[in-house]
């Protein structure tokens, strides 16, 4: 990914944007997506130390406050999958 920014959300890209609370945040300059269907073609390790953010991870603590953070902006069964990608490993 050079020259380009590493995304902070990554959005599932079937996802209705009518539905979608995330959606509307895609102006934020600070900000940056990616659409789910681009990440299997980045490197495996372009979340390297980054924390993702799930229902079943470790809670945030001090430690983590430079940490970059991921999130994936989807249904929870389409999370649960996207989850499993080895970019998120």
């Amino acid at each position: 990914m050079t020259d380009k920014k590493k995304p902070d959300i990554v959005i599932m890209d079937r996802e209705v944007r009518s539905k979608c609370s995330i959606y509307p945040l895609r102006y934020r300059e600070d900000l940056h997506f990616m659409h789910s269907k681009n990440v299997l073609e980045e490197p495996e390790d372009i979340f390297e130390n980054y924390i993702l953010l799930h229902v079943d991870g470790e809670p945030l603590s001090i430690e983590d406050k430079n940490t970059p953070m991921i999130l994936i902006d989807a249904s929870w069964k389409r999370a649960l999958y996207l989850a499993k990608f080895p970019q998120f490993k």
